[in-house]
């Protein structure tokens, strides 16, 4: 690919996103200063080496491989290459319950770290994976990419866990929905993050508040349709990923939970998947 507009600052930003785009949709890419000088906003390129390491590293994140590396800089060729499931996952977020859904069900993948909190999610290279600029994000195979928790969970549970029967499958998109749109959404994420939205220090007692709210009510709701189950629906399912990342959170900010959730939470933290989620399970 080759970039058909005038060089300049502004055009090289936007080239940022388009080198990416173009890859991970299967297109071959070459950057050089053919193409372009600039290789930051003011930053004119030192060489033409320099502008094709800089493409390097940013198609080395999204899973591009390099082709012809004893090549001259200037024919260097990247090709998007048949790779394992990739989990863009932030340590501690709710991309945790789909990185123990992968290796509950022994897919094999790889994880590719976004740290959120360094606004990774906000990088161009990342936009041109997932324009939402959020986690999780599941790039399969074939490098179609997925987003969203509940809609990565469903693509996976087609390799178990996912119920035979039409009234539990509706049942289990039921919990998922109700655990991240209002538990998680509406919930912790003011618990968490008031500041985020509002300023002011009154204001952001108030979220603070009505975020608690939303969350002892639905962990309430959630602890009745446990009841004496092992977990959420009898055996385990997808929407149990998604309790563990809320269990975890409760407990990380001192919310009590009922003694059948808690049960629950130390029977999800004994599954295998656990431990082996260990290396990224915190920051």
């Amino acid at each position: 690919m080759r970039h058909g507009f005038v060089p300049a600052p502004k055009t090289m930003l936007d080239a940022r996103g388009l080198l990416a785009q173009a890859a991970i949709a299967g297109g071959n890419v070459r950057i050089g200063l053919k193409d372009a000088t600039w290789i930051a906003r003011g930053v004119k390129a030192p060489s033409n080496a320099a502008m094709v390491e800089k493409a390097c590293r940013m198609l080395d994140d999204p899973g591009v491989e390099r082709m012809g590396p004893g090549a001259p800089a200037r024919h260097w060729v990247f090709e998007r290459t048949t790779h394992m499931l990739t989990l863009f996952h932030s340590p501690g977020s709710c991309s945790n319950g789909i990185l123990y859904l992968l290796n509950d069900l022994d897919l094999p993948h790889r994880v590719h770290v976004v740290d959120i909190l360094k606004g990774d999610q906000r990088q161009p290279d990342y936009r041109a994976l997932n324009p939402k600029g959020k986690v999780p994000a599941l790039r399969l195979e074939d490098g179609t990419v997925l987003t969203e928790f509940p809609v990565i969970a469903f693509w996976i549970a087609q390799s178990g866990a996912w119920p035979g029967d039409p009234l539990a499958q509706a049942r289990t998109l039921e919990l998922l929905d109700f655990m991240v749109a209002s538990v998680h959404m509406r919930g912790f994420t003011f618990v968490k993050v008031p500041g985020k939205f509002v300023s002011d220090p009154d204001a952001q007692a108030a979220l603070y508040a009505h975020g608690r709210d939303q969350v002892d009510q639905g962990l309430a709701i959630l602890s009745e349709t446990l009841g004496d189950k092992d977990y959420l629906q009898g055996d385990f399912t997808i929407a149990d990923a998604a309790l563990i990342y809320l269990l975890d959170w409760a407990e990380m900010d001192g919310i009590a939970i009922a003694d059948n959730l808690a049960a629950c939470h130390a029977r999800l933290r004994a599954r295998p998947a656990y431990a082996a989620s260990a290396a990224h399970w915190t920051r």
